[in-house]
């Protein structure tokens, strides 16, 4: 199963994985993050915001089994409400849609 680093520190959509084409999508298995400043992160698809906002806190972090899917060939992006250094990983697939 592939894998994706997300590194961030900028405010705002930050691309974790790359859309992957036509009649392709991206399918998060899992992720985690860990954050040194007290900020909301969200994850999207393109534009459209797949989770709620996530505050943990300074120095929080999360780890999930909750899969998220994009849409037909989007991006999968994370979002920052400020700039902090933000770390992870995410584990992930590509399907074909039919």
């Amino acid at each position: 199963m592939p894998s994706a680093i997300i590194d961030e520190t900028s405010s705002g959509d930050q691309e974790v994985i790359a859309a992957p084409g036509a009649w392709r999508r991206i399918v998060v298995s899992q992720w985690m993050y860990v954050q040194d400043a007290d900020i909301v992160v969200k994850f999207l698809s393109g534009s459209t915001e797949m989770t709620g906002p996530l505050k943990v806190g300074a120095n929080g972090g999360i780890d999930s089994a909750c899969a998220i899917e994009c849409a037909e060939n989007e991006a999968f992006k994370i979002n920052l409400s400020s700039n902090a250094v933000v770390g992870g990983i995410v584990n992930y697939s590509i399907d074909h849609v039919v």
